[in-house]
C-alpha cells in the first residue's frame, strides 16, 4: 500500500491538474466585459467617512469636555473638515494658504 505522503502528492497533483484545465463559459463576449484595474474606474465609490472613537479616545474626549464644562466653554465635537485637512499630503498644500478657508495668510509671506 502506498504511503500517506504519496497519497497526498497524488491528491495535490489531481487538484492542480483539474484547476489548470478549468474554463469559464458565459454568453458575454470577452471584448464586451468591463475591465476593472489600475487603469479603469473603481468598481464602487469609497464609503463616506463615519467618525468613531475607540474606548481610550472616547474616555479622553469625555474627560476633556468635562473640564471645558467646568470652565464654562462649549464641548469639543467632531469636525470632518479638520479630519480631511489632517489627512492631506503636505506636498499638496499651498504655502501661505489656509487649508480650511482657502484664504491667504499674509503673516506667512
Amino acid at each position: 500500500m502506498p504511503s500517506p505522503r504519496i497519497w497526498g502528492f497524488l491528491l495535490l497533483a489531481s487538484v492542480l491538474a483539474s484547476a489548470t484545465s478549468a474554463t469559464v463559459h458565459h454568453d458575454t463576449p470577452r471584448e464586451k466585459l468591463k475591465r476593472r484595474g489600475a487603469s479603469g474606474a473603481a468598481a464602487h465609490p469609497p464609503a463616506p467617512f463615519v467618525p468613531s472613537y475607540n474606548l481610550e479616545q472616547q474616555e479622553y474626549l469625555t474627560a476633556h469636555n468635562d473640564f471645558r464644562l467646568r470652565a464654562g466653554v462649549p464641548p469639543l465635537s467632531w469636525d470632518p473638515g479638520v479630519y480631511v485637512v489632517c489627512n492631506y499630503d503636505p506636498a499638496g498644500l499651498i504655502p501661505g494658504v489656509n487649508p480650511f478657508t482657502g484664504s491667504k495668510n499674509h503673516s506667512a509671506q
